[in-house]
């Protein structure tokens, strides 16, 4: 018989065997949805945009890293005099207790105040002397260093 019948043809060297799996994996369809996957999250992480109080910070040359061992307690008093204790608005009625609160929880008593260049020089003296009544040890003036 010349060439031609089931003997010769094949991958296997003319064998075939009739209940072998297939060991190799193909990892391209993998690698292609991951590309996809990644050019997605970086198309829509730039329109992620987390939250922020906006305070127009005023410049100091000295301004520096502030070092302490604990998370320091985040007041801000914005241009308009509102008041945020972390994320959240306070009024100048509970920002005593607020305060007190937020201590307890953080095991803090350090503080930085971040005021608005435009917030009135009184407001900021009303806020250091709660800070002060509640314990607070340590104060630092939040600035911006110019470059």
């Amino acid at each position: 018989m010349a060439s031609g019948g089931s003997m010769g043809s094949g991958l296997s060297g003319g064998r075939r065997r009739r209940n072998s799996t297939i060991s190799d994996i193909n990892v391209t369809p993998l690698v292609d949805v991951m590309l996809v996957l990644l050019a997605i999250f970086m198309v829509t992480a730039t329109y992620i945009v987390k939250q922020s109080i906006d305070i127009d910070l005023p410049n100091a040359a000295t301004g520096g890293e502030s070092q302490t061992e604990k998370e320091p307690l985040a007041i801000s008093l914005d241009a308009a005099g509102i008041l945020h204790l972390g994320d959240k608005v306070t009024t100048w009625d509970t920002l005593g207790s607020a305060l007190k609160t937020a201590k307890e929880q953080s095991g803090s008593t350090v503080a930085i105040v971040s005021a608005d260049k435009i917030a009135k020089h009184g407001d900021v003296v009303r806020l250091i002397d709660i800070l002060r009544s509640q314990g607070i040890e340590k104060l630092a003036i939040n600035v911006l260093k110019p470059q």
